[in-house]
């Protein structure tokens, strides 16, 4: 007679599968599909529909698989396949590209490294408010390092990204976007805003006055490191300009001010009114 019995050890079959066999499993699919041929005739065969119902109903089984694939395959790909990508990130839900992301940034260094800027630009410029969800998830520490180690990387996409999709991003991730910058190097940021100037102020046109104040008040010593290692005249371009375009309006300043002959005078309130380099 079969034993009815089952040992405490034993799991009853058709069980939530464990962490350890997800792994495994993942391990095995990140070498079979970092063959980039069959993935790229692979992902020209499937519905993003598809694909996106499957990561949404298994997030911890994608998010282990990404750490197993080659990001270089995996760039080549969506390189080769922009509108599939685009498609499926339409139909995923935010935190599962947030959990991949937060979990694997030395493959999204990698990835970042093989992969067109361009087309990154182009679907972020098309689901603006889908990426804003995306940000709000994602880790400000983790989102810093890999950036600061693909500066120029970033710089290149910035050139191709609509900087009303990026306010889009900033005005809804406000407290995130503060958070996330005490952990960038400040260099690193000014060197990104050399080279995208003309991006830098149609992202100030495009961005809610009131959110840059609060974010310069949460943390003045980092928006002063990043002016400190900007060049002056550059500086004064860009008050100038931003002043021109509207960017400042609504905007007050508050100081404190030491007047010789006339005293000091707490809580001044003075409006931006332009900029020149004098030096």
């Amino acid at each position: 007679m079969p034993n009815d019995e089952t040992t405490g050890d034993k799991k009853p079959q058709g069980g939530r599968p464990t962490k350890r066999v997800l792994k495994a499993m993942g391990a095995a699919a990140g070498k079979v599909m970092s063959n980039e041929e069959m993935l790229i005739g692979t992902l020209s065969t499937l519905d993003p529909k598809v694909m996106a119902e499957a990561f949404n109903e298994n997030p911890e089984f994608y998010a282990r698989l990404l750490g197993e694939l080659s990001n270089e395959v995996i760039a080549n790909t969506i390189n080769e396949n922009p509108h599939f990508l685009e498609e499926m990130l339409r139909r995923i839900d935010p935190t599962i590209v947030a959990a991949a992301t937060n979990n694997n940034p030395e493959f999204i260094k990698g990835l970042m490294a093989n992969m067109d800027s361009e087309t990154i630009a182009e679907v972020m410029n098309s689901m603006p408010e889908f990426m804003a969800e995306v940000t709000r998830l994602l880790d400000p520490e983790v989102f810093a390092t890999v950036a600061d180690v693909g500066a120029e990387w970033v710089s290149r996409m910035l050139i191709h990204m609509d900087p009303a999709a990026a306010a889009c991003i900033v005005n809804e991730n406000s407290e995130w976007i503060a958070a996330l910058l005490t952990h960038f190097d400040q260099t690193v940021i000014s060197e990104i805003t050399h080279e995208t100037m003309e991006w830098t102020l149609g992202l100030l046109e495009t961005l809610d006055p009131a959110i840059v104040a609060s974010m310069f008040n949460e943390h003045p010593e980092f928006y002063v490191g990043i002016m400190t290692n900007l060049d002056r005249s550059l500086v004064a371009d860009m008050i100038q300009k931003g002043f021109e375009a509207g960017a400042f309006d609504g905007i007050v300043c508050t100081v404190d001010l030491e007047i010789p002959g006339l005293g000091s005078f707490e809580d001044c309130k003075f409006r931006l009114k332009g900029a020149e380099f004098e030096g």
